[in-house]
C-alpha cells in the first residue's frame, strides 16, 4: 500500500484519506477533552503514543490492513496533540492571546513545509520512502523530550514565599495550567 514511490493500489486512496480525516476529527475532540483534564500529561502521552504508531508504521506499514489501521491512528494522535499545544500557548500568552495563537499557527505551517521538504529528501535518498515513518518517529521523540522537560518544569517545587534566594534561583515561572 505505502511501500513504493506511489501507492501500489491507487483505488484505495479515497478510503485511506477518509480514515486519516475521520481520525483527525476524532483526535481533535479527544485532544481537547484530554487537555482539559490534564494538559501536559496528556501531551506527553499522546506524543509517546504517536511515536509508537509511527514506529509500527515503519515496521509493518507495507501490509495493507495494518497500514490502513495505523493511518487512522496517525490521524487521531497527530491531531489530538494540537488542542493541547494551543492551550499551552494560550496559557502562556498573557495579554496577547491573539498574537500567540497566530504565531503558533504559523509554526504549524512552517513545520508542515519543513516536513514536506524533509520527506522529499528522504524519498530521494538511499533510505527510501518507508524511512519517512522512522524519521517522523525520531522527530516526535524530540518533541516528546521537550514536552517531558516542560512537564517536569511545571511540577518543580515552588520556592518558599519570602525566600528571595530561592525565587531568584528558580527563574521565571511560566504561566500555564497544570
Amino acid at each position: 500500500m505505502f511501500a513504493g514511490p506511489g501507492p501500489e493500489r491507487p483505488e484505495c486512496l479515497d478510503e485511506v484519506g477518509s480514515e486519516l480525516g475521520v481520525g483527525a476529527v476524532l483526535g481533535n475532540f479527544l485532544g481537547g477533552w484530554l487537555s482539559d483534564k490534564a494538559l501536559m500529561p496528556s501531551l506527553t502521552g499522546l506524543l509517546a503514543a504517536l511515536t509508537v504508531v509511527l514506529g509500527l508504521f515503519w515496521v509493518i506499514g507495507t501490509m495493507p490492513v495494518p497500514a490502513a489501521i495505523l493511518t487512522f491512528f496517525v490521524g487521531v494522535l497527530a491531531f489530538a496533540i494540537i488542542p493541547g499545544m494551543q492551550a499551552r500557548v494560550l496559557a502562556a500568552a498573557g495579554a496577547a492571546p491573539t498574537s500567540a495563537v497566530a504565531v503558533n499557527a504559523s509554526g504549524f505551517q512552517l513545520a508542515a513545509a519543513f516536513a514536506g521538504w524533509l520527506g522529499g529528501r528522504i524519498i530521494d535518498s538511499a533510505m527510501g520512502p518507508r524511512s519517512i515513518y522512522l524519521v517522523a518517529a525520531l522527530l516526535t521523540v524530540a518533541g516528546l523530550a521537550i514536552a517531558v522537560y516542560s512537564l517536569r518544569w511545571d511540577r518543580r517545587p515552588s520556592p518558599i514565599a519570602g525566600d528571595e534566594t530561592a525565587v531568584a534561583a528558580a527563574g521565571p515561572v511560566p504561566h500555564s495550567p497544570r
